[in-house]
């Protein structure tokens, strides 16, 4: 079978997902050609695949890291030229490749280039409907909503089915963007998208337990966006140090596509760079609590793995204020504005999820994620094409 897949490019996560699927269809015989840009496109080929570049459409970014909603608005006319020329660039690849389907990782140019090929088109897809952050007038909020769920939504309706990398109601972590009145007949909730914790290798570890309390806090998410999060993270672990001497250790790891990770010492911590997932699943056993952005790959693979974690989504991203939101209500999270974060405020909160009924709360949830087995109904899916 020869499987075109379209990844969209902004975040590690897509790609992270997108290769645990890749990795099950190649060993059953598939042929698989990516198609994404930017480091997601560099970071699959660093694993082996073929992937050609796209060019990358998002929302713009303020200098704090923030959604710039104004710039985002005037951007409008040149990014439509752009998914103009997506779609171009997927079709010529897809035809050159000549694949009997096309999966769809939250690329919505893949979807368009898929149909104008007359081919079956699987997406996965956890953000069906935009929202605009709640801080801007009613009128708009609405304007952008209703505008989205009739132009983009249509869009994604022409896939012949949308898998929700999450689990159903009602403990759905994206449900403000994905919800019963988005749910399409097409639409399908296939649980979480990432792997369990993998056996402990054996040999010496990156770093040893070196405080009470050991806190991962990766540093994901859109590149613009990173520069903040990590500035805060290395602000909060010296405060921290200063003030509570080694009760708390911070685990900054910084995403970089190499697959030996480098470890450096820093006062109240220490920055790991890597991104794979023997990294991940070492710091996150080393971990009592995370504290991360509020992307939906991140949030699942912290209830997969047990952890609690402090969410701090990036600001005016109304995707992951929903996540947040949603799993701070599910009892395995606490929701911190990135504005408002001081260094004791996210320590007490901290705190609160060791001490407070996180671990029942992720024990359930665990036991819910683990009924389903989200790769294997996503290479079922494709291979009914």
């Amino acid at each position: 079978m020869r499987l075109f897949v379209g990844v969209h490019g902004s975040g590690l996560g897509h790609a992270s997902r997108m290769l645990m699927v890749a990795s099950r269809l190649s060993a059953e015989g598939a042929e698989l050609h990516f198609s994404s840009s930017g480091e997601v496109g560099r970071f699959i080929r660093s694993m082996g695949f073929t992937c050609d570049d796209t060019g990358l459409i998002e929302v713009a970014w303020s200098d704090t890291g923030r959604v710039s909603v104004l710039r985002t608005a005037l951007n409008f006319l040149p990014d439509s030229a752009r998914f103009a020329a997506q779609v171009r660039n997927q079709l010529s690849s897809a035809i050159a490749f000549g694949p009997e389907c096309v999966l769809s990782d939250s690329s919505l140019s893949a979807v368009v280039a898929g149909k104008a090929l007359s081919k079956r088109v699987v997406t996965v897809l956890n953000q069906i409907r935009l929202e605009a952050p709640e801080t801007l007038p009613w009128p708009l909020v609405s304007l952008i909503g209703g505008g989205s769920e009739a132009t983009i939504g249509n869009l994604w309706r022409l896939s012949d089915a949308i898998l929700v990398p999450d689990l159903p109601p009602p403990y759905t972590i994206s449900e403000r963007n994905v919800s019963e009145r988005h749910a399409y007949d097409k639409v399908k909730f296939v649980g979480f998208l990432v792997s369990g914790p993998a056996p402990e290798a054996p040999g010496p570890r990156l770093i040893e337990r070196d405080a009470e309390t050991m806190v991962y806090w990766p540093v994901a998410g859109p590149a613009a966006t990173r520069g903040a999060f990590e500035q805060l993270a290395r602000s909060v672990a010296s405060e921290s140090s200063r003030t509570h001497g080694d009760k708390f250790s911070f685990v900054i790891s910084l995403p970089e596509a190499s697959p030996t990770p480098t470890v450096e010492k820093i006062r109240g911590g220490w920055v790991v760079r890597s991104f794979g997932k023997p990294t991940r699943d070492e710091l996150l056993r080393l971990a009592d609590v995370a504290v991360s952005r509020a992307g939906h790959t991140s949030i699942a693979e912290f209830i997969v793995h047990r952890k609690p974690v402090v969410l701090v989504p990036i600001p005016r991203q109304t995707e992951q204020t929903g996540n947040a939101q949603k799993a701070e209500k599910l009892g395995v999270a606490a929701c911190l504005e990135q504005q408002s974060v001081t260094t004791e405020g996210l320590l007490s909160s901290v705190e609160s999820l060791l001490n407070g009924g996180s671990a029942s709360a992720l024990e359930r949830l665990g036991r819910v994620a683990s009924k389903y087995d989200a790769v294997s109904e996503i290479a079922s899916e494709v291979s009914r094409g």
